[in-house]
C-alpha cells in the first residue's frame, strides 16, 4: 500500500502594514475605517509578531470589529454642521497671493483685478467687506494751472495731474466714476506728494451730465455753437 504524504497549502508570511493598507483592510472588511487612537491601537495590532498571514488577519479582524463597536456615528445634522464650516473656512481667512472671494463675486467686466481696494485707506490696517471696491484702469491728464509739478532728480519734469476711473464697492448696486487730483507740495523744503486730494464720485448720470455741461461750456467759451465743445 502506498501512503501518500498530504500536506495543507504553504502558509503565507505576515504582511508589513501601512497605514493605506490598514484602511484598505478595514474597508474590504467593514466598509469603515477608524482614525485617531484607534488606529495607532489597530496599527499596534497588525505589527505584532504572528506566526502567518491568517493568524494575522484574524487578529487584525478582530481588534478592528471591537474598535468599530466602541466608535459613535456623528448624525446626519452634525455632518451637515461640519461641511457647513468647511464651506465658510476659506471666507474667514483669505491667504496672502490668493483670489478674494468678496470681490470674485459680481466682479464687473471693466475691472482691473490688480487695482482692487482692499481697504477703504491705502494705510488701513482693517477692512469692512462693504467698503472693498473694483476699480478700472484709470486715465490719467496733467493739471497745468496753478498746480505743482516735481524736476525729478534725472532732470525730467513730472506734472501735476487729474485721474479718473470706473469704481464700485461691493455694496453698490452700480459703479461711480472717481476724480481725484494728483501733486506735489513743499514743505520745510522738503517735497511731498500730494495724493487724493479733491476727490468726486459721481453716479454715471451725474458724470454723463457733467461731460455734456463741461463740452457746452466750451462751446461757450470758443463762441461755437454745435454742443460738442469743438474748438
Amino acid at each position: 500500500m502506498t501512503i501518500v504524504n498530504q500536506q495543507g497549502p504553504a502558509q503565507l508570511p505576515p504582511v508589513k502594514y501601512t497605514h493605506a493598507k490598514l484602511d484598505n483592510f478595514m474597508y474590504e472588511k467593514f466598509g469603515r475605517t477608524v482614525e485617531g487612537p484607534a488606529k495607532t491601537r489597530l496599527m499596534k495590532v497588525a505589527r505584532a509578531k504572528f506566526a502567518d498571514e491568517i493568524e494575522q488577519s484574524h487578529a487584525i479582524a478582530r481588534a478592528g470589529q471591537e474598535e468599530l463597536a466602541t466608535v459613535v456615528e456623528p448624525s446626519t445634522a452634525m455632518t451637515n454642521v461640519v461641511a457647513f464650516q468647511r464651506d465658510m473656512n476659506p471666507q474667514l481667512v483669505v491667504k496672502a497671493g490668493e483670489p478674494n472671494p468678496y470681490l470674485e463675486i459680481r466682479r464687473p467686466h471693466w475691472s482691473d483685478r490688480g487695482l482692487d481696494q482692499r481697504v477703504l485707506m491705502p494705510d488701513d490696517s482693517v477692512a469692512a467687506v462693504e467698503e472693498m471696491s473694483w476699480r478700472s484702469r484709470p486715465i490719467v491728464m496733467p493739471l497745468t494751472n496753478q498746480f505743482y509739478g516735481r524736476w525729478q532728480q534725472n532732470g525730467s519734469f513730472k506734472a501735476a495731474s487729474i485721474m479718473a476711473d470706473v469704481r464700485q464697492t461691493t455694496r453698490d448696486i452700480e459703479p461711480r466714476i472717481a476724480f481725484e487730483r494728483y501733486g506735489f507740495k513743499e514743505v520745510n523744503g522738503k517735497v511731498e506728494n500730494i495724493t487724493g486730494i479733491h476727490q468726486y464720485t459721481l453716479t454715471l448720470a451725474e458724470a454723463a451730465n457733467l461731460a455734456r455741461g463741461l463740452l457746452l461750456l466750451v462751446d461757450l467759451a470758443t463762441e461755437t455753437a454745435d454742443g460738442t465743445g469743438g474748438a
